[in-house]
């Protein structure tokens, strides 16, 4: 009987061409566009593999991917996505899923996946268990890589399986010291109640055994318990606005205040809350109330819920009661912080012209009286205005304010207040600082104005801040605009490089219609490492951090790159420091990034010229070669790359924007290269700076931390 394989993807040219590719192998397809009807059918129809797509328009893949392995748990999902994250592969594998394939789709590539999970599937569960071996020995050699290991350490591949064996039992043990220690960390971190309840409730779900758990707090109003936050529980549980609120003179409240420790749900007796809330749970979720109690102070109520009716066991209700007596603590300590600020705050403002305030203000204060003379000045102001106040005290506002004097006599005449107004000072030799105003009558006994209240502030700073936020806010649209089409544009590109391969198989290599399709999907594919490059830009690049050779990155690149150089009459110079140190570094990404300078001298250079490369470390004192007669040296604990062009220049205004996102350099090309380096370099710890003049060329300078950097 041949199999039944279901694709659930929302591109329908994808499904099609996948139909039509496993028709031709003997297959069975069918398929489906959305997560309700992919399920309707995985469920209700003799289904033998899922082909299922993680982003769906009525739901998420992994949901999907849930359901389908409570109906049946040995059903072959092969998952495939058109936006890739290691943690969603990572959550796909653990719920069952056979394999984790990127859009767009190798349909060789899928074909023997496809093979090899139906065959898994008729000889389970011996398969099976050879299967996760496999994914066990798999995980053993990337862990070995992850951490640095060679040939050299002496450790087998067969070892690291049995060493990731061994590890996955030991996270299984201590999952509940893990969570409770986490959350403990977070409850020291702040006595900021929202921020506690929050991390408390993130840290129960990290617990195997909890489904969904909510937090009441006490209203110390009406002494009830009020839902302050919860997770994962059904939707329908809280449309009703009675549950999310305990009453604590009810038969329940009364019980909970009582509490030692702990009491099930179906325990709680006859309340009309709880029988509200068994309605809405149902009969498949089991419910722990669990008192939060500060000695005899009932702060709140924690409920843990699992589904099932399975109970929690004595060492996972021990785990909850430490958790609760802990947060019941620090939220004592919480609503104490609360009220000695409270009033901390009422002292303040009696004390609102003391001394030490005023003079810790960051901005300026002058005090005039009726007469408009100077009264006060703190430091602020002296140093804003560029005056002393022991020279200026008694003396008229304007000897101090300058222009700014007018508006203030006007102020004292109108006994009005102004805000918002702008004057310009010179101090130091320095023109033309703008500073904000605002003046306010100070009134004596009986409300009468006995002078005014000058506030200053140097607007300088606020500009420039609204300015970086303005230019923020566009990169901050552009990464998300960018990852948005970036996943819509691979959608379609899948369906139709998965059509192109497929055509491909109905003509003989030598047919120009042959040498046409495979044109057609190399540009495909130059299309998908734009998308790469436009996601590596919107979100930030997973690293594979290693002890790393730059060097060898570095002579690499300039190999990558000589023809190039040869051809345009670039010479290509090259420095090295003596016994050069490790970097800490993702040498696949390294190469990106560095090469993206390489080029970019290259091409400033289109009649041909010199590019120098030089490579130090620190203290570096023994060179290969020097330039002008000067030694390079690095201070910190850095390697340092410097990439130096003869070539046309960069003018001041485009050397601030040429790190931006699509901002091209040259006639041809996205824009992204130059962005993708400098975030490359950040995201490994270090730093891009580059100096340009126009007809001098032009130095980047990139900074890369060492291996024992940070305790690596």
């Amino acid at each position: 009987m041949n199999a039944r394989i279901l694709i659930i993807d929302d591109e329908e040219t994808l499904c099609y061409f996948l139909k039509e590719s496993l028709e031709e192998k003997g297959y069975k397809a069918v398929t489906a566009h959305t997560a309700g009807e992919g399920l309707k059918v995985a469920t209700s129809q003799q289904i033998d593999l899922v082909l299922l797509d993680l982003k769906l328009p009525d739901g998420d893949g992994i949901d999907v991917l849930h359901e389908i392995r409570k109906v049946d748990s040995n059903l072959p999902v092969i998952v495939l996505t058109g936006h890739a994250a290691v943690e969603s592969a990572v959550q796909a594998m653990k719920l069952g899923a056979y394999d984790y394939l990127e859009k767009p789709i190798n349909l060789a590539q899928l074909s023997t996946s496809v093979a090899e999970a139906l065959d898994s599937r008729r000889q389970e569960p011996s398969a099976i268990g050879a299967r996760q071996s496999d994914i066990e020995e798999g995980a053993a050699l990337e862990l070995a890589d992850s951490v640095g290991l060679t040939e050299q350490s002496g450790v087998a591949a067969g070892e690291l399986a049995v060493m990731s064996r061994t590890l996955r039992q030991l996270e299984r043990q201590l999952e509940e010291t893990v969570a409770l220690d986490s959350i403990s960390s977070g409850l020291l971190r702040s006595l900021n109640l929202d921020q506690v309840i929050e991390g408390t409730l993130d840290g129960l779900l990290q617990l195997s055994s909890v489904d969904m758990t909510a937090i009441f707090v006490g209203d110390s109003d009406d002494g009830e318990l009020v839902l302050a936050s919860q997770r994962r529980f059904p939707s329908r549980v809280w449309e009703d606005t009675a549950l999310r609120r305990l009453s604590g003179e009810g038969v329940l409240g009364r019980s909970v205040a009582r509490l030692p420790k702990v009491l099930p749900l179906s325990e709680a007796g006859p309340d009309r809350w709880v029988e509200q809330l068994n309605a809405r749970l149902g009969n498949d979720i089991f419910t722990l109330l669990v008192p939060l109690k500060d000695r005899d102070q009932l702060r709140g109520l924690m409920l843990v819920g699992r589904r099932g009716v399975r109970a929690f066991d004595r060492a996972q209700i021990q785990t909850f009661c430490t958790i609760a007596e802990r947060l019941a603590l620090v939220m004592g300590h919480a609503i104490l912080q609360s009220s000695l600020w409270q009033r901390f705050s009422q002292l303040t403002e009696r004390e609102a012209l003391h001394e030490s305030v005023l003079q810790g203000m960051t901005n300026g204060l002058v005090v005039v009286d009726r007469e408009g003379k100077t009264r006060l000045v703190n430091r602020a102001a002296e140093w804003l205005l560029g005056c002393n106040e022991d020279e200026v005290l008694d003396s008229p506002v304007e000897n101090v304010l300058a222009f700014g004097a007018e508006i203030v006599r006007n102020s004292l005449e109108r006994e009005l207040a102004y805000s918002g107004e702008e004057i310009v000072v010179e101090r130091d030799g320095e023109a033309g600082i703008p500073l904000g105003m605002s003046i306010s009558p100070l009134r004596g006994d009986g409300g009468k104005v006995t002078g005014a209240v000058v506030m200053l502030s140097d607007l300088r700073e606020a500009r420039a801040l609204e300015e970086d936020s303005r230019k923020l806010d566009r990169l901050a649209f552009l990464g998300e605009i960018s990852a948005v089409m970036a996943h819509e544009i691979r959608n379609p590109l899948a369906g139709m490089g998965a059509g192109i391969q497929h055509m491909l198989t109905k003509f003989d290599e030598g047919d120009e219609r042959h040498e046409a399709l495979e044109r057609i999907l190399k540009e495909g594919d130059r299309v998908n490492r734009i998308i790469e490059d436009i996601l590596l830009i919107s979100r930030s690049p997973h690293l594979n951090l290693a002890p790393c050779d730059i060097s060898e990155v570095m002579g690499e690149i300039v190999s990558q790159w000589e023809e190039k150089a040869r051809e345009q009459g670039v010479k290509i110079r090259e420095y090295y420091s003596s016994a050069l140190p490790l970097v800490k570094g993702d040498k696949t990404r390294l190469h990106q990034a560095l090469s993206n300078l390489i080029s970019s001298g290259i091409e400033a250079m289109p009649t041909g010229g010199e590019l120098s490369i030089s490579v130090t470390g620190p203290g570096s004192g023994a060179l290969v070669g020097s330039r002008r007669g000067a030694e390079l040296w690095v201070d910190g604990e850095y390697v340092e790359v410097e990439i130096r062009d003869r070539g046309v220049g960069i003018g001041e205004e485009e050397l601030g924007k040429m790190f931006e996102p699509f901002h091209a350099m040259k006639a041809r090309g996205t824009g992204l290269g130059l962005a993708i380096t400098r975030r490359i370099i950040a995201e490994h710890g270090g730093e891009v700076k580059v100096e340009s003049e126009e007809g001098e060329g032009t130095r980047f300078v990139v900074r890369v931390p060492l291996a024992g950097r940070g305790g690596q």
